[in-house]
């Protein structure tokens, strides 16, 4: 986790700077995910799975919630983040 809280539109707007490219957040169902995955070839077990994925990652009680803790900081913004390892990597 960065130095601070975003949300997926603050998100969005650093990765339009840095990217410099058209992008747009659409919230979209996990449903909806997956039957796009249908739609690519993905078998039930892989929809499945990622469905399940998605909804944990979602649940702020769950698994993968982490409290923001001095120790549980890193001080990379994800401005740095998309800028020097994202950006590199999708040019």
């Amino acid at each position: 986790m960065g130095p601070e809280n975003l949300t997926l539109v603050e998100t969005t707007a650093i990765l339009l700077q840095v990217l410099d490219r058209s992008i747009k957040y659409v919230q979209v169902t996990i449903e909806s995910i997956q039957q796009y995955l249908a739609s690519t070839g993905a078998t039930l077990d892989v929809q499945r799975e990622l469905g399940n994925l998605f909804r944990a990652l979602g649940n702020p009680d769950g698994v993968y919630a982490t409290v923001r803790t001095p120790e549980a900081l890193t001080p990379t913004t994800f401005e740095q983040f998309a800028k020097y390892k994202l950006l590199p990597n999708i040019c």
